[in-house]
């Protein structure tokens, strides 16, 4: 059964782990592994932030993924960006 949940700081070591993977390395704007002071700061800078939900998502209760939503305006309007 799949279940997505909002994030929040208990899902820190995990979205670091994800990060430090190989496939998400080679993805990223960032081809190394990263200290857990660079996501640590972003993390809890991103669910302090009104306009940014991250979302995380299970599978028979084992977290698979995240994702992330960012609310923002621009010359056009609102728009609504979404990452993985």
């Amino acid at each position: 059964m799949v279940e997505v949940r909002i994030a929040n700081e208990k899902n820190l070591l995990k979205i670091f782990e994800w990060r430090n993977t190989d496939f998400v390395k080679r993805l990223g704007s960032l081809d190394r592994k990263v200290r857990i002071e660079e996501p640590t700061k972003w993390f809890k800078s991103c669910l302090k932030d009104p306009n940014c939900k991250i979302f995380i998502i299970s599978d028979h209760h084992k977290d698979i993924e995240k994702v992330r939503f960012n609310k923002h305006k621009n010359n056009a309007g609102e728009g609504l960006e979404w990452r993985l």
